[in-house]
């Protein structure tokens, strides 16, 4: 993964794509607990129902968020996430 820089845990079920190559892949609850915003997007009607085969081969991912509009100056805005994949069920 380019971006060694960026958070990276192997099991977590969040990614959040910042640009090419630089990504989050964080846990949902830890997301949920610190934020308003992930408490109301990371609903269990908005991520993957992920099959027991999946799971065995390794798929973790239920929820991809992409920043899809950046800051245009260097203030402290956020920019804004926006929830890509949903309600999609994922059977390998």
């Amino acid at each position: 993964m380019e971006g060694r820089d960026f958070p990276h845990c192997s099991d977590g079920d969040v990614m959040i794509v910042l640009a090419p190559g630089r990504y989050f892949q964080l846990h949902s609850d830890v997301l949920k607990r610190s934020s308003g915003f992930f408490q109301q997007v990371l609903t269990e009607e908005n991520g993957i129902y992920l099959s027991e085969k999946a799971k065995r081969q390794g798929v973790r991912i239920r929820y991809r968020l992409e920043l899809v509009e950046r800051p245009l100056d260097d203030s402290m805005s956020a920019g804004v996430l926006e929830l890509v994949v949903s309600n999609t069920k994922i059977v390998y």
